[in-house]
């Protein structure tokens, strides 16, 4: 059955180093804003901090950030399937944290598609965006910023840069689901920049199926790619809700 997808990526507010791994460490981090983008929108739709204000708060309000959540989860039942591009280990987490809806943010996490979480399952690394783009011939950025930058430019005021880098992240998000959909596999650009392939035989699976695929022995791989690292918040939660 073919799937109607719809896009979602989010920017922090919080201005961190460029060095992302230990992002954990630092937050809270806040929303500034967001974009989604289903497959018969006309195009990107942004969410932000004070829509009805002159300009953009510094970040979405627990209410703003719930409104997203509660319309995630509406076009879920509807039927739409949500991709993301690492959702599971960054989007949802932070969603969660900021619309204090952690229970709703993981029922929808888990019944969406994280297209690099299943890279991570079925090879045992993950790949960045900008390399998937790449591979499958996609258009990545508009004007070439690098995502660490958001959170300093939306301080600085510079908000179309940011809504422009947030848009197009969820343009690529949704052209890469349905390109590979149709083509059966995944091809990415290496550091060195050579092409790799994984195949698609079933399409994109959900995270929850993701996660039971059978584990990869790669001994050689760094812990920052555990399956674990990436849900360990889901995991928090459903112990919150068993201690209750």
């Amino acid at each position: 059955m073919e799937r109607t997808y719809l896009a979602f990526d989010l920017e922090t507010a919080k201005v961190q180093s460029s060095n992302l791994k230990h992002w954990t460490t630092k937050r809270p981090l806040g929303i500034s804003c967001a974009a989604t983008y289903a497959e018969d929108d006309r195009g990107p739709v942004l969410w932000w901090g004070g829509r009805r204000r002159k300009h953009p708060t510094f970040q979405m309000t627990v209410a703003e950030a719930r409104a997203l959540v509660e319309y995630l989860g509406k076009r879920l039942s509807l039927g739409y399937t949500i991709v993301t591009w690492n959702g599971i280990g960054f989007d949802f987490d932070i969603l969660a944290e900021e619309s204090r809806m952690p229970e709703e943010c993981r029922s929808i996490a888990l019944s969406h598609v994280d297209m690099m979480f299943q890279v991570l399952c079925q090879l045992g690394f993950g790949v960045s965006l900008n390399a998937a783009a790449r591979g499958m011939r996609l258009s990545r950025k508009g004007r070439g910023l690098q995502g660490s930058l958001m959170p300093r430019l939306w301080t600085e005021g510079r908000f179309d840069d940011v809504f422009e880098h947030v848009a197009q992240d969820a343009r690529i998000t949704l052209a890469l689901a349905k390109t590979c959909d149709r083509s059966g596999y995944l091809r990415w650009i290496t550091r060195y920049g050579t092409g790799r392939m994984m195949q698609l035989p079933q399409g994109w699976q959900t995270v929850e199926v993701a996660r039971h695929l059978p584990e990869t022995n790669r001994k050689w791989l760094p812990k920052q790619w555990s399956r674990d690292n990436f849900t360990a918040w889901m995991q928090l939660v459903t112990d919150g809700m068993s201690g209750r």
